[in-house]
């Protein structure tokens, strides 16, 4: 008996030393799940928390996306609206071209037309001496008038101004037998304290000077009188056409002297 009480006691105090270290062990592994429970929650909180970070950016970026869009929406109109003012521009130049080369070719014709004008009156002048003043005057009112034309075309390519001075004489005509009035000679300049003119215009090849003086001043159709230009010797003219503010003359044969050009202020002299 008592042996077996004996290991009865043994078998208690083995049962109870095992319990201790079952109970030691479960408890380091216990701490040890704990711990690791810990750092999992740690992890896992910063898991979170980047991932709140990546969609705040997130956020942002498709924020500054749709912005970049908007902008490029905005710039396709842009552009498309600039492609249509300058092909409006291109139209508009085209038609501005068009319209110069008709305006060049307008000129171009009145210039040939001009010149064989002069050619005929420079002709009639040197192979017949008695010319028909009336035909010369005519000839000369003609490149009068293309003239005009002419600077006017020219005014309208170049968008210049052009000016003039305003502008001293007076002639006579007397009643033929008939009745019609004919000069009996060439009409002669009135004296008068003004005596002074400008050039408005002067062809050195034709022989034709445009003055700024005309019926305000008392010049009148076939007067002849000499210009002067500064001390230079006189040259005889005469005039062909005659209007209120200027006069077209043209220089007689056999009268030599100084070159004219627009711009000369020049003396009238009987």
């Amino acid at each position: 008996m008592k042996v077996i009480s004996l290991l009865l006691r043994v078998l208690a105090i083995l049962g109870a030393v095992v319990a201790i270290v079952g109970w030691v062990l479960t408890k380091g592994k216990v701490e040890e799940a704990n711990q690791q429970i810990v750092k999992i929650q740690a992890e896992a909180s910063a898991a979170r928390q980047e991932a709140s970070d990546s969609e705040q950016k997130f956020k942002a970026s498709d924020s500054r996306a749709k912005a970049l869009e908007s902008d490029l929406a905005d710039a396709k109109s842009r552009a498309t609206s600039a492609r249509s003012q300058l092909a409006e521009a291109q139209r508009d130049i085209s038609g501005l071209r068009s319209d110069v080369r008709e305006k060049d070719t307008e000129i171009q014709a009145m210039e040939a037309q001009n010149t064989k004008l002069k050619e005929e009156i420079i002709s009639m002048r040197t192979e017949v001496p008695d010319v028909d003043p009336t035909k010369l005057a005519e000839y000369e009112e003609k490149i009068s008038s293309l003239n005009s034309e002419i600077d006017r075309l020219k005014d309208e390519l170049s968008k210049a101004p052009r000016t003039g001075s305003a502008p001293v004489a007076v002639a006579s005509t007397e009643p033929s037998a008939d009745g019609s009035l004919a000069p009996t000679a060439a009409p002669r300049l009135a004296p008068s304290d003004d005596n002074t003119a400008a050039v408005l215009k002067a062809d050195v090849k034709s022989g034709l000077v445009i003055i700024d003086r005309g019926q305000k001043a008392g010049l009148q159709e076939q007067m002849e009188f000499g210009i002067a230009k500064g001390y230079s010797k006189p040259v005889r003219v005469k005039v062909a056409k005659v209007a209120p503010d200027y006069s077209l003359a043209y220089i007689l044969p056999g009268s030599e002297g100084a070159k004219f050009a627009a711009g000369d202020e020049i003396k009238l002299l009987q």
